[in-house]
């Protein structure tokens, strides 16, 4: 199972961390994991476009299943990719929800 926590202060998020595989098909051909890893992989890359990692405004840890980001200073433009990476898990919970859970936090 892939658990995803978000981590929210005054309706901002501070943190969103994947970890876990979702084991919904054999390694490799796993459509529930190909789609989360494309999720976070995308919105790790938007907010490197957007300069998030240099100032630092965010910061971001990777390993084999494991996505972690950190939000070190609120941007209004950062929460609108963050928030796209939360509706998209979303998206993918509501159809896999066997493989998928989302837990929200208030921090």
């Amino acid at each position: 199972m892939i658990a995803v926590t978000i981590k929210s202060s005054s309706q901002k998020i501070k943190q969103i961390t994947i970890s876990g595989h979702a084991y919904s098909g054999e390694p490799g051909f796993d459509l529930v994991c190909a789609g989360v890893s494309t999720l976070g992989y995308a919105i790790l890359n938007t907010l490197d476009y957007k300069g998030a990692f240099k100032k630092p405004d965010c910061i971001y840890e990777i390993d084999e299943g494991f996505i972690d980001i950190q939000v070190l200073s609120y941007q209004a433009d950062y929460q609108v990719i963050l928030e796209t990476l939360m509706i998209g898990l979303m998206t993918v919970e509501e159809s896999h929800n066997d493989n998928l859970k989302i837990t929200k936090v208030e921090v």
